[in-house]
């Protein structure tokens, strides 16, 4: 397995006790050998421990689905409010009321699917300040390019003050485990904000990728689907629980 061999030639001193081969190996897509030159020199009667450098070529490879990788970005409005210097508020962290154990699993109308749920963070997390000090959970899905409404798999992960989306680590990027690179919708979730969907599905591999939901550029499913802040900043929709008739009341959980 040689995820990150590039097209070239190389030399090996040693192999899997019962598949080594002594010349030239080619390597192809989906093929674990395609030839060799030169005389098999270890087999399960004739045992070889000790062997010479052994060449072969790598033509192509394909890595394993060893998953993809997001690096997403998203503002809260609610968190926002009273702020000037466009960092959300770190009220729930500063109070210790941000849970280790991400709420959506007990939360209505929020379903984790496939390796998504029960994700958990150390204390030490909720030590660190400044800009990228931890708002609160949030709950990212992956959803199918042909159709959006078939949520594949979900994953929580902590939003910084900045708006980066992190791993319950508290640095790392979000990683969906057993996932192919293909393309998919991404959908970012706050427990009392409402949601928003990229328009587009967008590809993922297991090489981080970019996905801004505060960038007015990023364009988002439906109409109006977040708050314009001005200065080209996005951000989701905050629920409104005041009795009045100015605004209709917004939540989604």
């Amino acid at each position: 397995d040689l995820p990150n061999a590039s097209i070239g030639e190389y030399t090996v001193c040693a192999l899997n006790y019962h598949t080594t081969t002594y010349g030239t190996i080619n390597f192809e897509i989906g093929e674990l050998m395609v030839s060799y030159v030169g005389g098999v020199l270890n087999t399960a009667e004739t045992p070889c421990y000790d062997l010479d450098e052994i060449d072969f070529t790598v033509i192509d490879c394909t890595p394993e689905d060893d998953g993809v990788i997001l690096e997403g970005r998203v503002m809260l409005q609610g968190a926002l409010m009273n702020t000037a210097d466009n960092l959300m508020r770190d009220d729930l962290r500063s109070e210790n009321l941000i849970p280790e154990v991400e709420p959506y699993t007990d939360l209505a109308n929020f379903t984790h699917v496939g390796t998504g749920g029960t994700e958990s963070c150390p204390p030490s997390v909720f030590s660190v300040v400044g800009s990228d000090a931890i708002v609160d959970w949030v709950m990212v899905e992956l959803r199918d390019e042909t159709d959006p409404t078939v949520i594949l798999t979900t994953c929580s992960g902590l939003v910084q003050r900045d708006g980066d989306i992190v791993a319950p680590d508290g640095v790392s990027s979000l990683v969906f485990p057993n996932l192919a690179a293909g393309n998919y919708y991404v959908v970012v979730r706050h427990r009392n904000h409402l949601g928003a969907m990229t328009d587009t599905p967008i590809y993922l591999s297991n090489t981080a990728t970019v996905v801004d939901f505060t960038s007015a550029t990023q364009t988002t499913w439906g109409e109006n689907a977040r708050i314009d802040l001005g200065s080209g900043m996005m951000a989701l929709w905050a629920g409104n629980a005041t009795p009045d008739d100015s605004f209709s009341v917004i939540f989604q959980g």
